[in-house]
């Protein structure tokens, strides 16, 4: 499935933006830069027909590639579609346990 990168790195002002918009639940992001000057999550999307799509059966359908990738890569992650509540399709991050980033 070819997906895109839609997000890494945001701003304070970004995130900020984001909240307020209701898109966010948090200023903790994990894409927010933190003490080790990282960022540490992604957004990505599937990219069907030239656009991206927001059509949830695919993020399921995206998740076991990209958990799999991990895996061999040796790199925790999580998924925000595992989450219980907010479910954030497009989100990846590295656990906070691993990458504090302080």
């Amino acid at each position: 499935m070819d997906f895109t990168v839609l997000e890494g790195v945001r701003t304070y002002a970004r995130q900020k933006r984001l909240v307020a918009a209701g898109a966010s639940k948090t200023m903790n992001s994990r894409h927010l830069v933190t003490g080790d000057g990282y960022g540490h999550a992604v957004d990505i999307a599937p990219y069907v027909h030239g656009a991206v799509s927001w059509d949830w059966p695919l993020y399921y359908r995206l998740a076991p590639a990209v958990k799999r990738a991990a895996e061999e890569l040796s790199v925790p992650i999580e998924w925000g579609g595992d989450w219980r509540s907010f479910k954030d399709g497009p989100h990846w991050q590295l656990p906070w346990k691993e990458y504090p980033g302080k």
